[in-house]
């Protein structure tokens, strides 16, 4: 049985000034799209799931 996070192991990381956020179907750049998050909106990191290697901000 899998279980929901708690609050405590989430951390928030805001989307750097001037930039998007593309997010995607699965782990890497190949995946579409599926929403954008603007400048400014609260990321939610629950887990991490090596993809491709991107730079940027």
């Amino acid at each position: 049985m899998v279980t929901a996070p708690t609050a405590e192991a989430v951390t928030y990381y805001p989307v750097a000034p001037g930039h998007r956020v593309n997010v995607r179907s699965g782990p890497g750049t190949s995946y579409p799209i599926v929403r954008v998050l603007p400048e400014g909106a609260r990321v939610a990191i629950f887990c991490q799931t090596p993809g491709t290697t991107v730079s940027g901000p």
